[in-house]
């Protein structure tokens, strides 16, 4: 099976990315705080029919860190003209969702169909029962406390399923570990592509698959309901017995979706 592995600089920083198989291609986005290695188990899988790409979003894993206003739905679109992928099927996760739909309004001519798991959506307000943690996030970070806010955020009840299974937690607890902590001692210079984006959804072309885990909190459930509602062609599944992380949570289930 072709297997390419390296570093593409896009857009002035160094992204780190795998690409497998061969076949229509397919994109994974990881979610924030988190890197490619989550989604160890779809990666060989899907490359077994596909052409399966995974990344280091900028300022994660292994690539580069932020150094001026990027976007990372314009990191991704330059990304793909370097490997010379013209249109793709993109699957995101949380913040990952939230950079596939806004790459799938910019760039509609590189979309073929979109997955949206447990998606964030980008200009919706967050509720104050899960944006409070942001604020204690950022406090820990920029009093040097990075170690602390790794606690607070691996301890949040986002992820508490994921934590709960042996089977996956130490490979959540890996990347929470990796995870620099950047985007909590600095302000954040990232874009979008597209203004308004909760507005906007109605001209989402592509088919659109909404995929929320059944014991996600209920801000990511909310999300998934304004999604499906507000893109055209959306359809949603809801995991059995997953959380927010349900593609390391229940992936069989997952897979088949």
């Amino acid at each position: 099976m072709k297997h390419e592995l390296g570093f593409a600089e896009v857009n002035g920083a160094q992204i780190r990315y795998e690409m497998m198989g061969s076949g229509h291609p397919v994109v994974l986005i990881h979610g924030h705080t988190l890197d490619q290695r989550m989604w160890e188990r779809q990666f060989e899988p899907l490359a077994a029919s596909f052409q399966v790409l995974q990344y280091d979003m900028r300022g994660y894993g292994r690539s580069s860190l932020p150094e001026g206003e990027y976007s990372q739905a314009a990191d991704l679109q330059a990304l793909l003209k370097l490997l010379k992928v013209k249109r793709a099927h993109v699957v995101g996760l949380s913040l990952g969702g939230g950079v596939a739909l806004d790459f799938a309004l910019a760039f509609p001519e590189m979309i073929g169909g979109l997955v949206l798991v447990d998606s964030t959506l980008p200009g919706r307000p967050w509720s104050t029962d899960f944006g409070d943690v942001f604020p204690l996030l950022s406090r820990a970070g920029r009093a040097g406390d990075v170690a602390g806010a790794r606690k607070i955020w691996g301890g949040h009840a986002l992820f508490a399923p994921a934590m709960a299974n042996p089977a996956i937690a130490p490979a959540m607890e890996a990347m929470l570990d990796a995870y620099s902590g950047w985007h909590w001692q600095n302000r954040n210079p990232s874009r979008h592509e597209t203004e308004g984006i909760p507005a906007a959804l109605g001209r989402v072309a592509a088919p659109t698959l909404v995929v929320v885990g059944e014991l996600d909190v209920p801000e990511f459930h909310q999300i998934a309901a304004d999604l499906t509602r507000g893109i055209p062609k959306a359809r949603f599944v809801a995991v059995p017995g997953a959380g927010h992380m349900a593609p390391m949570e229940a992936p069989e289930a997952f897979n088949s979706a």
